[in-house]
């Protein structure tokens, strides 16, 4: 917007005011003292144009802009001109997802299975060519059974998030540089699951005592024993317990054989549906 007065102490009235623009490398905008008039360096100058509303421009660049005006006697004024970047590019997030995480199946409305010890980091970086400069980080997180609660504000371009409830969690952002450029809200759906599995054993066939045992005490000490024969089967299951389970659950597991003057143990690995 450019605004024009014929100054006292006689002001006969404004005429006309007059501009042009002309696209300049980059270091006219950049350092001060290389932004001059046109064709001091720059010899491709447009004709001047006369002022009648705001303009704008479009084109993500350095602008040199060129005014002055004139009134009605013939008065003209000194050239005036300005250089300016022009940036329309919106900031974007950069989306870290710590450990652990296990990534959600094509099937499940979510992205990740996560606990409240996993960090959700985001970066916000304002893009090229001109980058203006990173304002706010705005987000919010909530459950999905819950109203969407405002945005919060965050005077940086960095954040680390916990979830902090076993739950399902909607985690919306975006990124507004110091122009208004305002990224498109970014949402990621993500399951919290912080309790462990739970082991079930079973003794199936031939058997004696309490079976299957209890655990150990606190001195490793067997509270009970259980006789079984070689065709006795034991069986092992384990639970993912609600209310979100992941599922996907690996068991380590060992056995000893313990005899006179001979003790071994066997370490296996097993993977449950």
């Amino acid at each position: 917007t450019l605004t024009a007065e014929d100054p006292q102490p006689h002001p006969v009235g404004l005429n006309e005011t007059y501009w042009r623009n002309t696209i300049v490398p980059d270091s006219y905008c950049e350092v001060p003292a290389d932004c001059k008039p046109c064709g001091y360096t720059v010899q491709n100058c447009g004709n001047f144009n006369n002022y009648t509303w705001p303009f704008n421009k479009p084109e993500e660049s350095c602008h040199l802009i060129e005014f002055y005006s004139t009134d009605l006697l013939g008065n003209v004024e000194l050239l005036n001109w300005q250089c300016v970047f022009v940036d329309n590019t919106p900031p974007v997030t950069a989306k870290t997802v710590g450990t652990p995480n296990v990534p959600c199946a094509q099937n499940q409305a979510c992205h990740y299975y996560i606990t409240q010890q996993t960090p959700i980091t985001l970066d916000c970086r304002d893009q090229q060519p001109h980058p203006s400069g990173v304002e706010q980080l705005f987000w919010r997180d909530y459950l999905d059974n819950e109203t969407a609660p405002p945005f919060v504000p965050e005077y940086s371009n960095h954040l680390d998030i916990y979830k902090k409830e076993d739950s399902r969690h909607i985690l919306e952002w975006y990124c507004e540089d110091v122009l208004g450029n305002r990224e498109a809200t970014q949402t990621e759906i993500d399951v919290v699951d912080s309790q462990a599995p739970v082991i079930t054993k079973t003794i199936v066939g031939p058997q004696f005592g309490i079976c299957p045992p209890p655990n150990e005490n606190n001195n490793g000490n067997i509270i009970s024993n259980c006789t079984i024969d070689g065709v006795t089967e034991i069986h092992v299951g384990v639970v993912d317990p609600q209310p979100h389970p992941v599922d996907g659950v690996t068991c380590d597991w060992y056995y000893e054989v313990i005899e006179t003057g001979f003790e071994s143990s066997v370490f296996v690995e097993i993977q449950f549906p």
